[in-house]
């Protein structure tokens, strides 16, 4: 794994996403079953091991306590990271270095349990779909 280095932002970025560790992911879907169907299909989403990850614009985005939001820096449109973090090495430099580690894509960045989740198979949410992945990851 790429050992990345943080700091608080001075300027919180835009969310474009949320990370919803395993504690509160059954909070999560649920709060995504409760969108109208048309805020539901503006979100694509992929649930990993750990977490859920769902990416859509800011106003599409549910309000939900203790996920943590996600945005992206114009030098590093591959990558997301918590929206009140800066990474100490600069983004462009580090989007090149998890190229070289894991791929082309997307990949969500959760500092804190040092994860790079990929996001290659986001899917469009539908409530079948949030259902289907409340039964199976719900705790």
């Amino acid at each position: 794994m790429i050992e990345i280095e943080w700091r608080r932002s001075e300027q919180p970025m835009q969310p474009g996403g949320l990370l919803a560790r395993e504690e509160h992911r059954a909070d999560c879907l649920r709060a995504l079953l409760q969108l109208e169907p048309a805020r539901q299909a503006a979100l694509m989403g992929v649930a990993a091991a750990s977490c859920l990850v769902i990416l859509g614009e800011e106003s599409d985005l549910p309000w939900i306590p203790g996920v943590i939001y996600l945005g992206r820096a114009p030098s590093s449109p591959n990558l997301w990271w918590p929206t009140y973090l800066q990474p100490m090495t600069p983004p462009d430099l580090l989007q090149q270095a998890v190229r070289r580690h894991a791929g082309s894509g997307d990949f969500a960045i959760d500092p804190e349990h040092k994860t790079l989740i990929p996001l290659r198979e986001a899917l469009p949410l539908d409530a079948h779909t949030i259902q289907d992945v409340l039964k199976r990851h719900a705790t």
